[in-house]
C-alpha cells in the first residue's frame, strides 16, 4: 500500500521538522533551540508542538544519504508503519476473536493510509504508542515503558496513555510496579525533557509553546468549537458505517445550521457526525453500565483520548485520532453479531482510503512540479518565497527565502506566491509585479484541502468535513470534477516610474512610490515608518521645497528627522517633545524625471507585542 506513494514530495509540516533535523546534525542536545520564520513572523521552534524524536529520525536519515530523497526517506518510514500494524495484531489476538479483520480495519483508516505518506511525526508516534500498549498487555512492562516513553518524545499526547493505562492497571494490576512503571513513562520522559532542555538552555519548550498557542489565538473558543466538530467528524470515519440512528437527530441539526455549508455537504456532515456521535455514545454507555471489563477499557480509551484531543489540539486534524482506530476498531467488532458483514466496510474503506491518498499525492505533487519550472527563470535573482508547506520547502532548496512580515522586495527579485499556502503582507518598494509564471492546481472529485473546499482533513479551518466530495462526484460520479485547490504564481518585481510628486497617505496611488520602511495604512489616513524609509517621487516642473506632514507620538522615543534628497541632505530638524508637526524646507532640484527621499529618525521603538520597530507616523509628504 505504501509504494505507489514513495515519491511523494515533501508536504504540510514536513518541512518544519526537517528544519529542526537539519538543526539536530549540529546541535543534537538543543535540535528545537533555533531561531525561525513562520508564517512571515520569526519565532524560535522550542515552541513547535511537537517534541524532537521526529526530527532526530529524519537528522539520521538526513546523516545516511547527504540530503532529502523523497522515495528513500518515505522508504524508511515504512517501517513505523510495519510496527504500528504489528502492535495491532497482537492486541486485536486479545481483545477480538478475528485478529486479522481487525488488522486489516484498521490499515484500512483514512488516516492511517494518508498521513502515513507525510514524513511528520504521526506514523513514529502511532507506532511507539501501539507497540507501549502491546507490550503492556503482554506483560512485559519495562519494553512497554521504553516504548511510550519514545512515543512521549513524538508527541505530547502521548501523556493520555496514563489515565488510560491506569484504569486499567488499578483494576487488573494494582499490585505491579513494572505495570506502573509503564502508567507514568510518557509522563515522566516528558518531564525529563522539559526540565534538561530549561536547565542547559534556559526555556522549556512547552512554555514556549504555550506562549504561541495564546498569542496565535489557537484555543479560542469558535476554533476550539470548530476542532471540535472536525474530530467527531473524523471520528465517524475511522470505521465507516458505524450504526448510528441514537444521534442522527442532533448531527441534523448541526448540519442543518451550520452556515456556509451546500446541501450535499451538509449531507455528508450529518452522516459523518451522527457516527462519530455513534461512537461516543457506545463509548460512553459501556462505561456507565460496565466495571473492569474490557469492553470499559475500549471505552475509557476511546472518551479519555477523544477528550484530551478536544481540550488541546486547535486545528481538528484527522491525523490526530490515530491512537483510536484501535479501540474503535476493537468495539465495533465486539458489539457486531455477525463480524462477516464487515468484509464489505473493509473493502469500501480502503477503497475511500486509497483515493483520498491518491488525491493528496497529485496535490502535493504539484508544487514540486511548479518550483522545477520557476528554479530556471530566477538565475542569480533573488527568490523570495510567500509560501509555507511543501511549496516553501522546495523554492528553499532552489535558494529561495521566506518573506517576513511588511518587509519590502525589491527591484529584480522574483516573488512566489501562494492563495491557499500563504498570505504574508509585504512591501514592493515602489515597482510594480509582473507575472512570469501561473499554476492553477487542481484536484479530482474527492479533496482533501483546496480554495473554496470545506474539509477539515487538514485544519477545521478550513471546514469540518472529514473529507470535501466536491458537486462533480455527486452529479456525475464518472465526471472529473476538477476544482481549484490553489493558485500560485511567480513575479518579477519591475522598477515602476513615479507619477505623483507629493504623497498622501490616504491615497491609494502613493502606496507604489513607497519604496520601503513604511508599513501597512491605518484609519485611511497615515502609516508607521520604520528607522528609515524611502519614496520615490516624479520631477515637478517647478518645485522650491520639500513639506511632510508628521506625528511623533507620546511613546516614540524619535527627536531627530534626517532627510535627504537624492543622497543630499536638505534637512536635519530636532523637536523637543512628541507632537503633530509640518516640516518645510528649500530645494534645489537636479535635472531628472524622477528623485528619491530618504527619511531617518534617530531612534525607534519596539512595541510589546508587535515585531515591527517603528519611528514615527507620516501623514502626507513630498515636493511642492
Amino acid at each position: 500500500m505504501r509504494l505507489p506513494f514513495l515519491n511523494q514530495a515533501v508536504q504540510g509540516d514536513d518541512v518544519y521538522y526537517l528544519a529542526i533535523a537539519r538543526n539536530a546534525l549540529i546541535d543534537p542536545l538543543h535540535p528545537m533551540q533555533m531561531g525561525y520564520t513562520f508564517q512571515g513572523a520569526r519565532v524560535t521552534m522550542a515552541g513547535h508542538p511537537h517534541p524532537p524524536l521526529n526530527a532526530y529520525i529524519l537528522a539520521l536519515l538526513l546523516r545516511i544519504f547527504g540530503d532529502v530523497r523523497e522515495w528513500r526517506f518515505h522508504l524508511a518510514y515504512v517501517l513505523f508503519s510495519l510496527i504500528a500494524v504489528a502492535a495491532m495484531y497482537q492486541l486485536a489476538k486479545r481483545f477480538t476473536e478475528r485478529p486479522l479483520l481487525a488488522t486489516l480495519l484498521f490499515v484500512s483508516v483514512p488516516a492511517f493510509v494518508v498521513n502515513g505518506n507525510s514524513l511528520e511525526a504521526d506514523l513514529p508516534f502511532l507506532a511507539f504508542w501501539m507497540a507501549g500498549f502491546a507490550f503492556y498487555f503482554d506483560g512485559r512492562q519495562r519494553l512497554a515503558a521504553a516504548s511510550l516513553g519514545l512515543a512521549a518524545l513524538g508527541a505530547y499526547q502521548a501523556i493520555f496513555a496514563t489515565p488510560i493505562l491506569a484504569h486499567h492497571a488499578w483494576y487488573g494490576r494494582r499490585r505491579s510496579k513494572a505495570a506502573w512503571l509503564a502508567v507514568f513513562a510518557a509522563p515522566a520522559t516528558l518531564a525529563a525533557w522539559q526540565l534538561s532542555q530549561l536547565l542547559s538552555a534556559g526555556a522549556a519548550p512547552a512554555g514556549v509553546l504555550g506562549g504561541y498557542l495564546k498569542s496565535y489565538g489557537l484555543l479560542a473558543l469558535v476554533k476550539k468549537a470548530h476542532s471540535a466538530l472536525a474530530l467527531t467528524s473524523h471520528l465517524g470515519w475511522i470505521v465507516f458505517p458505524v450504526p448510528a440512528f441514537s444521534s442522527a437527530l442532533p448531527a441534523a441539526v448541526v448540519a442543518a445550521f451550520l452556515p456556509g455549508y451546500l446541501w450535499w455537504q451538509r449531507a455528508l456532515l450529518a452522516v459523518s457526525l451522527a457516527a462519530g456521535l455513534a461512537m461516543l455514545i457506545r463509548w460512553a454507555t459501556a462505561l456507565w453500565k460496565e466495571r473492569a471489563s474490557e469492553d470499559r477499557f475500549l471505552a475509557t480509551w476511546g472518551l479519555i483520548f477523544f477528550a484530551g484531543a478536544v481540550a488541546v489540539f486547535f486545528a481538528g486534524s484527522a491525523r490526530y485520532l490515530l491512537p483510536l482506530a484501535a479501540p474503535v476498531v476493537f468495539t465495533v467488532l465486539r458489539r457486531t453479531k455477525s463480524p462477516w458483514l464487515w468484509w464489505p466496510a473493509l473493502a469500501f474503506s480502503l477503497g475511500l482510503s486509497l483515493t483520498l491518498a491518491v488525491a493528496n499525492y497529485q496535490y502535493v505533487n504539484q508544487y514540486r512540479s511548479f518550483v522545477a519550472r520557476v528554479a530556471p527563470l530566477a538565475g542569480d535573482r533573488r527568490l523570495w518565497s510567500n509560501a509555507e508547506w511543501g511549496l516553501r520547502y522546495y523554492l528553499e532548496r532552489a535558494g529561495g527565502e521566506p518573506l517576513e512580515k511588511d518587509q519590502p522586495v525589491y527591484r529584480g527579485a522574483l516573488l512566489v506566491s501562494s492563495e491557499l499556502a500563504g498570505k504574508i503582507p509585504y512591501s514592493t518598494g515602489g515597482g510594480r509585479q509582473r507575472e512570469v509564471l501561473r499554476a492553477d492546481l487542481t484536484g479530482g472529485p474527492v479533496r482533501l484541502i483546496g480554495l473554496g473546499t470545506r474539509s477539515g482533513y487538514s485544519s477545521s479551518d478550513l471546514g469540518v468535513l472529514p473529507f470535501d466530495p466536491g458537486r462533480g462526484l455527486l452529479v456525475l460520479p464518472f465526471d472529473p470534477g476538477r476544482g481549484l485547490l490553489d493558485r500560485v504564481k511567480a513575479e518579477i518585481v519591475d522598477l515602476a516610474e513615479p507619477r505623483l510628486s507629493y504623497l498622501r497617505m490616504s491615497d491609494p496611488e502613493a502606496a507604489p512610490q513607497l519604496l520601503s520602511g513604511f508599513y501597512q495604512i491605518e484609519n485611511n489616513a497615515w502609516r508607521w515608518m520604520a528607522e528609515q524609509a524611502a519614496v520615490t517621487l516624479q520631477a515637478p516642473d517647478s518645485a522650491t521645497r520639500f513639506e511632510m506632514v508628521f506625528v511623533i507620538p507620546t511613546m516614540a522615543p524619535a527627536r531627530r528627522l534626517t532627510i535627504a534628497l537624492d543622497g543630499v541632505v536638505l534637512a536635519t530638524p530636532a523637536y523637543p517633545a512628541p507632537g503633530r508637526y509640518t516640516l518645510s524646507a528649500p530645494v534645489q532640484l537636479p535635472a531628472a524625471s524622477a528623485h528619491q527621499l530618504t527619511l531617518t529618525v534617530d531612534e525607534s521603538f519596539h512595541p510589546k507585542g508587535d515585531e515591527r520597530r517603528l519611528g514615527l507616523i507620516v501623514q502626507e509628504l513630498g515636493l511642492r
